[in-house]
């Protein structure tokens, strides 16, 4: 088991996990098409960076779930949607870390979401963490980034009490929509 690789490192990130909010808006999208609609703009965008992920050859993530909520709806568009991703399974101390994020002011939500970041296990390439967490939900963004070092350092507390390979986790980079289709405009270039 081996934690994925930080986008501190020199080479670009290559995995993402995605929020609900993210696959949610995809799905839309997805009906709205198969009803001869045009999908909403952030469902349009929302599409776009799913696609563009795919096609970079991200390994992408969601959580159970979210993988619940989309198998629930449609189960043809859920099915075709969840394919190319991999769940992630809870490993060990992600509950641990999410109890802390709370204390940061983070909903039992939000604390999950980006828990399964630094601790999710992809049990078929046998890693844990994403790199790049996509959210559309701004504030969780904002309330991120506002208290960033105070996170990190909390993180760094407790991951080097931890036994390998969980003291090698890492903090994912949290992103929006547009800063990741920036960044895999940018990488194509």
């Amino acid at each position: 088991m081996r934690a994925n690789a930080s986008l501190s490192g020199t080479s670009p990130p290559t995995t993402c996990l995605l929020d609900k909010n993210i696959v949610r808006a995809v799905f839309e999208a997805r009906v709205r098409v198969q009803r001869r609609r045009i999908p909403l703009p952030h469902q349009a965008q929302a599409a776009i960076v799913y696609q563009a992920l795919q096609q970079a050859g991200f390994t992408t993530y969601v959580t159970p779930e979210t993988a619940n909520s989309a198998q629930r709806r449609d189960p043809l568009i859920a099915a075709s949607l969840l394919m190319p991703l991999t769940t992630l399974m809870q490993g060990h101390y992600l509950r641990r870390w999410a109890r802390r994020l709370r204390d940061f002011g983070f909903s039992r939500e939000d604390s999950v979401i980006l828990a399964y970041g630094s601790f999710g296990m992809d049990s078929q390439r046998q890693t844990f963490g994403a790199e790049v967490i996509v959210s559309a939900d701004q504030p969780l963004i904002r309330h991120f980034h506002e208290q960033h070092n105070s996170i990190a350092q909390r993180f760094q507390r407790m991951i080097c009490q931890l036994a390998l390979p969980y003291c090698w986790a890492q903090l994912p980079t949290l992103m929006s929509l547009d800063e990741m289709l920036t960044m895999l405009v940018q990488s194509k270039n």
